[in-house]
């Protein structure tokens, strides 16, 4: 089996254009099974949580990090951008663990 991460830049959860992006369960046979949904601990408006996405194994637990981009994120001032980072587990559970943004904005 292997996981994917499909973002959903103009998803509403938190605000118009906030972002989600959803994880996968892809299995030998071809069937796609949604695992989890992420969107931003802090999410707003516009952020466009999910625009761009990756995904890495995380060791041999079948666990895996991804890593979501919100580029109109404003935390350091107007569209200055950020990048969450997600532990899913094989069995779906997602936790934020970080949020990476640059310190020159």
């Amino acid at each position: 089996d292997a996981m994917a991460v499909v973002g959903t830049y103009y998803g509403d959860d938190r605000g118009t254009n906030s972002g989600s992006a959803y994880v996968f369960r892809l299995a030998a046979n071809g069937t796609a099974t949604q695992m989890a949904k992420l969107t931003a601990s802090d999410g707003a408006a516009s952020d466009r949580f999910g625009e761009s996405v990756s995904v890495s194994s995380f060791g041999s637990s079948g666990d895996v990090v991804a890593v979501v981009g919100a580029f109109q994120d404003s935390d350091r001032g107007g569209l200055s951008g950020s990048a969450y980072v997600f532990h899913v587990t094989a069995v779906g559970t997602a936790t934020q663990t970080a949020k990476l943004t640059a310190s020159d904005g």
